[in-house]
């Protein structure tokens, strides 16, 4: 089985190559513009110039960070084959409706790097996610929250 950190969706994949060539061109010129004009007038000696080069600066290299985890991610990442099957088993790439006592929640299982609850993306190594897989429509499972368990009911995997 794949790492949870090394999977991406198709969709996941297109979504970080997009931030990373929008990271690499429009961002990167503008912050090294930020860096370049707070780096002028920081040569005039005044402290909260200088405190306004630091800043830039800062900012440049989490840019730069934030870059080379996406390169990483991306090299290392295998795009999953999210072709539906037809045993019902849940697995990464699964969109899975389920109930418990707060209502009904949908989310898709992707890789760590694509996950976002917000946006309806949990992990396969999240707990909910963890214990998903592998399971069918009308199974139970049991999620540990701080809280508390969790039960819950699979009614929809697609």
């Amino acid at each position: 089985m794949l790492s949870a950190d090394r999977i991406l969706t198709a969709a996941g994949r297109e979504r970080l190559e997009a931030e990373l060539e929008e990271l690499k061109t429009r961002r990167w010129r503008e912050v090294a513009e930020k860096v370049a004009a707070a780096r002028e007038l920081a040569s005039g000696g005044d402290e909260a110039d200088a405190t306004a080069l630091v800043e830039a600066q800062e900012e440049q290299l989490l840019l730069q960070l934030r870059i080379a985890e996406l390169e990483r991610t991306l090299a290392q990442a295998e795009t999953i084959d999210e072709t539906r099957s037809d045993d019902g088993v849940i697995r990464p790439g699964s969109t899975v409706t389920f109930r418990d006592e707060d209502g009904v929640d949908a989310y898709t299982l992707v890789g760590a790097a694509e996950a976002n609850p917000r946006a309806g993306r949990i992990s396969v190594s999240s707990p909910v996610g963890a214990r998903l897989l592998g399971h069918r429509v009308g199974d139970e499972v049991e999620v540990p929250t701080p809280s508390g368990m969790r039960r819950l009911r699979i009614e929809r995997v697609e």
